[in-house]
């Protein structure tokens, strides 16, 4: 191992020191060497101001109009050409969604060596209705080779949420009534918080997040070897606000809703030429009321018994912290990034239920009263510091990044259940502590060897440790006190660390582009019982090769294919093998022997223009090995033993459709359909538990501009019936509609959401095994209203954040163009 990171590090010292570019023989590459003039330029959009990334600038001579050379535009829309002889030449400039733009009459001659262009406006794609011109705004969505981005500040429905309704309006993305996410049917994947890992799971993170206080949010299922290969359904990146002036401004979002919900965000920015500050606050309260009707039934020994419950329930989510960076242009060719956040955050269920138990061999009826309490709560924080230095040759960088993130709380769960007088009958409580910490170190080199050809190679450490307790207690009806039973209690280390070294290769042969990488990861992992001979051991390793293609088949047509190998590694109370109460009729075991998925992913996309409406096709297939799933048996009498097993392999063929269509200047929409073939296949316990669904989802949303001022937006969300080794989940929909006002243009807007208009949101699953069924309902209160309130001072520029040349992006593989819905 430390043979293997001495060899990469000395490999990207070398290409430090060296630093340059390949020089080419004489001849056409020749032409196009160091030796020469040079032409630059900026390209942005004509109507936003707003920089052009990965624009065409494609250089020919005259009078033959024979193509020379050409490069495409970085972050900030600039571009060099050089090394170009004396003589004269025209420029062709173009991006899909734009007119391409003629620029004639350059001149490279000995007095004169170097043409700067200045800035060159592209205008969009328009439609002609009549004597009005309308150009097209922001999309709702942006298509590029390796993600979907989200823009956030286009979904008024969800302006009072969290990222989980931003998300839910992606037809990529699914989200039940409990809020819980699944990427193409896959509930694993991996969440990003600016370009990094945060120490919260993945939905817990999510939660977290107001919508007010995002951005956008990036969706990639095919990531580049660069990113950890953690996550069979991909990566979900949620990027922050911030100010991209040196001025003081902010934006402060507050809400108020129906069942008791507010909150408030507050988003600061200040700085200049040399230092750059940022400070984010957040606040948010979430109450989700409804009800919920469930019935077991367990068989043991031919005696049949059921229970029934009915009652209510009430979900609560309570986030709340504090965010900073400071960007310090140390020279103009080094930045330092330091920055942090720390928040608290508690969740909670409630329910109230009458429970009734029957025998099949009895005729009598038990009623009684239960109360069920569920609580998670603790302190989070994380903090990074980023240094780039970036080289003479633009897009030459080096990049050394450390993060570091901790977690602290405990979880508590509560059962009683009274008789006809109050008095408690059964009581039992569960309280769990899990403790943990992650730290992450990363070195990264970039080589471009000129404006199409790349390459890029880093070291990845990933350690984390936590440590698990969990107590359990029963009710003694006689002592009327909760009694310690050792027998189901027990602590836990958990300690993981993860080495890894990746390489990329990219470049363009004409309209064709390719990427080529491989990741190589060592896991070391070590499981320690406390107070017992358990342990567990890992020592293993783990390659990942990604590719991803590209062809621009005209200005307005894009093929896109990749492959990509990601991993599941096992979470750590899969794999703890004593038994755990979760409440009064449910106990879960781990499986110490577990391992870790394996995910083939295959994708091939297409993207085109008719007239002005964008049109996007993506096909996908993903087949999972090792495939981890959450079995149920009968423990004893109405309590059912969750357990985690491999039980073989799944696989998903899918189509993904979006069209964005502009029928009248006063209403747009888009319309995306997911659907996809799901198969698992294997044993459970020599029995067959082979199945297959057909599944689809879709999403239609309508915008309608009433006036300058005033926007409406109404959306329809379907999701179809699914399954799982052991049950199904009902089909659902869902309605919302979100109304725009800006009081003040550009300062002050009002926001009214109502989700789930028509009260459809029901959520209905079965699970069925040897010996068991569970039939579960579920619906919450709605209509839910949301009043927000947004308010803009000192001109805050609430866009895409300028980037410094090297910074951590999720942009993979530099496209040649980029897919933006007009």
């Amino acid at each position: 191992m430390r043979r293997l990171y001495l060899i990469l590090v000395i490999v990207i010292l070398t290409q430090v020191m060296i630093g340059q570019p390949i020089r080419h023989p004489q001849g056409i590459l020749g032409q196009f060497s160091k030796v020469g003039g040079k032409i630059t330029g900026i390209v942005q959009d004509s109507v936003s101001g707003k920089y052009i990334e990965y624009a065409n600038v494609m250089l020919f001579t005259l009078p033959d109009s024979t193509m020379l050379t050409g490069t495409i535009t970085d972050k900030h829309g600039r571009f060099v050409i050089d090394g170009v002889r004396p003589g004269r030449y025209f420029l062709k400039v173009d991006f899909i969604g734009f007119k391409m733009k003629d620029i004639n009459h350059i001149e490279i001659k000995p007095s004169n060596m170097e043409v700067d262009m200045g800035v060159i406006n592209l205008i969009p794609s328009v439609i002609q209705m009549g004597e009005v011109e309308v150009v097209g705004e922001r999309p709702l969505m942006n298509y590029s080779i390796d993600r979907k981005v989200i823009n956030v500040d286009r979904h008024i429905t969800s302006s009072a949420g969290t990222a989980i309704e931003i998300l839910e309006k992606v037809p990529s993305v699914n989200v039940d009534i409990e809020g819980n996410v699944t990427l193409r049917g896959s509930g694993n994947f991996t969440v990003l918080i600016d370009n990094k890992p945060t120490i919260l799971e993945s939905n817990e993170a999510l939660q977290q997040i107001p919508a007010a206080a995002i951005e956008r949010i990036e969706i990639i299922t095919n990531p580049s070897a660069k990113y950890d290969p953690d996550g069979v359904a991909g990566i979900i990146n949620v990027i922050l606000k911030k100010d991209v002036s040196q001025k003081f401004g902010g934006l402060i979002n507050s809400s108020v809703g129906s069942n008791g919900q507010y909150g408030a965000n507050v988003t600061l920015s200040s700085g200049n030429k040399k230092v750059r500050y940022s400070l984010g606050l957040d606040y948010n309260r979430r109450n989700f009321p409804g009800n919920r009707n469930m019935v077991n039934v367990t068989t043991v020994n031919g005696i049949t018994s059921m229970i029934s419950t009915i009652g209510s329930s009430k979900r609560i989510w309570n986030p709340y912290g504090i965010r900073g960076e400071i960007v310090l242009d140390i020279t103009s060719k080094s930045i330092l990034n330091i920055g942090g956040r720390f928040g608290l955050r508690s969740m909670e269920n409630f329910s109230k239920s009458v429970i009734t138990r029957t025998y099949s061999n009895t005729n009598i009826d038990i009623k009684n009263k239960n109360v069920e309490k569920w609580k998670r709560s603790g302190s989070f924080r994380s903090f990074y510091a980023d240094f780039t230095h970036s080289f003479n040759n633009k897009g030459n960088y080096l990049k050394a990044q450390i993060n570091y993130g901790s977690r602290g709380g405990d979880e508590k769960s509560v059962t009683e259940m009274y008789d006809d007088f109050g008095n408690i009958i059964y009581g039992q409580k569960n309280i769990e502590e899990g403790p943990g910490s992650r730290m992450r170190y990363r070195l990264e080199y970039v080589l471009p060897f000129d404006s199409v050809r790349k390459f890029e190679a880093g070291i990845v450490a990933r350690i984390s440790k936590s440590e698990d307790g969990t107590e359990y207690y029963d009710y003694d009806t006689l002592g009327s006190e909760y009694v310690f039973h050792p027998e189901f209690s027990h602590t836990i280390d958990y300690s993981r660390n993860i080495q890894s070294m990746y390489a990329l290769y990219s470049s363009q042969i004409g309209d064709f582009g390719y990427q080529i990488g491989i990741r190589g990861e060592y896991t070391y992992r070590y499981i320690t019982y406390v107070d017992s001979s358990y342990n567990f051991k890992i020592d293993r390793w783990d390659f990942f090769p990604t590719f991803h293609f590209s062809y621009k088949i005209s200005n307005i047509q894009q093929l896109m294919m990749s492959y990509s190998r990601r991993i599941r590694r096992p979470r750590g109370w899969e794999l703890e093998p004593f038994l755990t109460w979760m409440d009064a009729y449910n106990v879960r075991k781990g499986n110490p022997e577990l391992k870790p998925e394996y995910t083939d992913s295959y994708e091939a996309g297409y993207q085109t223009f008719v007239g002005n409406n964008l049109v996007s096709i993506e096909g996908y297939y993903r087949k999972t090995y090792n495939r981890e799933e959450r079995v149920q048996s009968v423990y004893k009498e109405n309590i059912i033993l969750h357990t985690v097993t491999n039980v073989g392999r799944d696989q998903a063929l899918g189509l993904e459709f979006m069209v964005n269509f502009n029928p009248f200047r006063w209403w747009s929409f888009d319309l995306m359909l997911n659907t996809y073939d799901y198969r698992i296949e294997g044993k459970l316990n020599d029995k067959d538990f082979s199945r297959h669904s057909f599944n689809w989802n879709t999403r239609f949303i309508n915008e309608f501009k009433i006036s300058r001022r005033l926007q409406a937006q109404l959306m329809l969300m379907y999701n179809s019936r699914s399954v799982s080794a052991q049950g199904e989940r009902s089909d659902f929909y869902i309605m919302d509609l979100g109304i725009r006002y800006d009081v003040i243009p550009k300062k002050l807007t009002a926001i009214l959401q109502v989700r789930d208009l028509f009260d459809t949101g029901k959520f209905e699953f079965k699970n069925y095994g040897e010996g068991f069924s569970t039939h579960g309902h579920f619906e919450r209160k709605a209509p839910i209203f949301n009043l927000t309130l947004r308010y803009n001072f000192n001109n805050y520029r609430d866009e895409r954040r300028q980037r410094q040349s090297g910074e951590q992006d999720l942009e993979d593989f530099e496209s040649p163009s980029e897919i933006q819905g007009y």
